[in-house]
């Protein structure tokens, strides 16, 4: 064996305990440093390392970390550990464990519904899977290890129960997480980001499936509408499920009602975006104390969009320039123009209109070699060639004799409205903020945009399987938590780290927990893989120890 290096045995409570140490000199003491623990041993395994280090005597160097590499050390089981890890220790750092077992007080076995529902979290920022499938991925996954919970100890039917118990505390819970989480993150005045998005079902869904706008663009499948409402660092506060065939408007009142009575906000400045503006939003919004950024319908502000170019302009950021127009019943407008949106908007419009043309070219070219049809089978055939595409909003079709083909098409009226609306969006507001502020306020709504894309295609909420409405509104809750824990990454890596919150996750995809058996001993131990640079600058900026992550298999009390 190298000189220094030895096998230190430890006994406690009836147990031997192994370590590889050295003994070292500092001035003029000597100190035992201990390089590698080997945990729990019997004495047959005890001989069977000084053995192995008697007949390896030059095999030990340290590595830039300290620790010892070690030879034949055999693989015996290997799982996925580093972004259920991350996800782990956020959930712990940030309280959330101890605000769900307060929430779930008086459930019968709240531990275990609490370790149940971080699992199902954990899931959906590792591998996200149905619930039924979560057996199958906790075999491989090392997030058993780090919440308590064996695979042996879980079915189906647990997952299903703790979704339950989640849906009937969920006041509660959210309560609880605004307060501890989400609020100290704020500052004055409070700004609320409301949207809302649409996911699928697979199936025929629930009593709240119903046909209606997909967001998803899967108007063939029946659809739930959901609302969710975050803070200018995108920190989800709470979210409401409606049937599939809500429109926006009609979501305001309920959720200003639900950010009132549950979570105690009294004012703050309301922004949301095209569709939810309504006489009786706004008196409900002036009553209850809040100001308003609502993004208008521009068929219904032409007026106020035909005088914005007379106004005075102010520049807000590279590509934007916003105009105050006051109309004429005193209310408060910001038209803004974005040049390059205008130039996009008007070039896809050109590109569709050319694709329509184009189709209904090939369709006339058809009939005149094709037999005779009757013009009604005609026009329906146009209708559905142009739908297929999209296109069926650009044109008005018609037959007329008089033509040579018979088949006549001209621009809807609404396509001369598109060019003449491209780029601009106008905005009223009640507030008496500067017009750069008002305009940055609403394009703050791209953080909740944000939220969705990430929602919809990193934690993967869709489609939905579920058919009781209960457990829809509680896997959706799932996700909503899995990414507050994102965006709580982001937040805490802003100015340290130059990453995203789902980036900065997927970093961690590449550390997994191997069993390994050392030198053909029968000592086994669990060891994560080494973290690089990257993952110890997310670890120090997210304010989570290294030491604690790589021990972290072992179960947190």
């Amino acid at each position: 064996m190298s000189p220094g290096f030895y096998l230190k045995v430890t006994h406690a409570k009836g147990n031997a305990y192994a370590q590889l140490a050295r003994s070292i000199r500092r001035g003029s003491s000597v100190h035992t440093e201990v390089i590698q623990s080997f945990g729990r041993v019997t004495p047959e395994q005890i001989e069977g390392l000084r053995g192995w280090l008697a007949t390896n005597p030059l095999t030990f160097r340290l590595t830039e970390g300290g620790i010892p590499s070690l030879p034949q050390v055999r693989v015996l089981r290997s799982w996925q550990y580093g972004r259920v890890a991350l996800g782990h220790f956020l959930w712990r750092d940030l309280g959330i464990h101890h605000a769900m077992l307060e929430a779930l007080a008086g459930v019968p076995a709240k531990a275990r519904v609490a370790r149940l529902i971080e699992l199902m979290v954990l899931n959906r920022l590792d591998d996200p899977t149905s619930k039924l499938g979560l057996l199958d991925w906790m075999a491989g996954s090392a997030a058993p290890f780090l919440v308590g919970l064996s695979v042996q100890q879980c079915h189906d039917n647990l997952f299903y129960r703790a979704m339950d118990r989640l849906w009937l505390r969920r006041d509660s819970l959210e309560q609880r997480l605004y307060a501890r989480v989400v609020r100290p993150t704020t500052r004055p005045p409070t700004i609320l980001y409301h949207d809302l998005t649409s996911s699928y079902y697979e199936g025929e869904g629930g009593p709240l499936a119903r046909f209606g706008y997909s967001r998803d663009h899967r108007s063939d499948r029946p659809q739930i509408e959901w609302g969710m409402v975050v803070t200018p660092d995108g920190l989800p506060i709470t979210m409401q499920v409606y049937p599939g065939n809500t429109t926006d408007n009609t979501t305001v009142v309920a959720m200003r009602e639900r950010l009132t009575g549950t979570f105690g906000i009294r004012e703050g400045i309301y922004v949301g975006d095209r569709g939810m503006k309504t006489a009786e939003v706004l008196e409900d919004l002036h009553r209850h104390g809040f100001h308003y950024v609502l993004a208008e319908v521009n068929r219904n502000v032409e007026d106020v969009l035909r005088e914005a170019p007379q106004k005075r302009s102010v520049r807000v950021g590279e590509t934007n320039v916003a105009r105050e127009v006051i109309g004429v019943d005193g209310r408060r407008f910001i038209v803004l123009l974005n040049e390059q949106r205008r130039k996009h908007e008007l070039g896809v419009l050109q590109l569709r209109l050319t694709q329509g043309r184009a189709i209904l070219e090939q369709l006339r070219r058809n009939l005149a070699r094709g037999p005779e049809r009757h013009h009604h089978v005609i026009l329906r055939q146009a209708h559905a060639a142009l739908e297929a595409k999209g296109l069926g909003d650009l044109f008005d079709l018609d037959w007329n004799e008089d033509t040579l083909q018979g088949l006549t098409a001209k621009l809807k009226e609404r396509v001369a409205r598109r060019r003449r609306e491209a780029g601009w969006w106008v905005l009223s507001t009640d507030t008496e903020l500067p017009v750069a502020e008002v305009a940055r306020l609403y394009m703050g709504l791209a953080i909740i945009e944000q939220g969705w894309r990430e929602i919809k295609t990193v934690l993967e909420v869709r489609p939905l399987h579920h058919r009781l409405d209960r457990r829809v509104e509680a896997h959706l809750l799932i996700c909503m938590l899995a990414y507050l824990l994102q965006q709580m990454l982001e937040l805490r890596l802003k100015g340290k780290v130059p990453v995203t919150g789902p980036r900065a996750v997927e970093t961690f995809q590449s550390l997994v927990l191997n069993e390994v058996e050392i030198g053909g001993t029968g000592v086994r131990r669990q060891v994560v893989t080494e973290l690089g640079k990257e993952h110890r600058a997310i670890l120090r900026g997210a304010g989570l120890e290294e030491i604690q992550f790589q021990k972290g298999w072992g179960r947190l009390d």
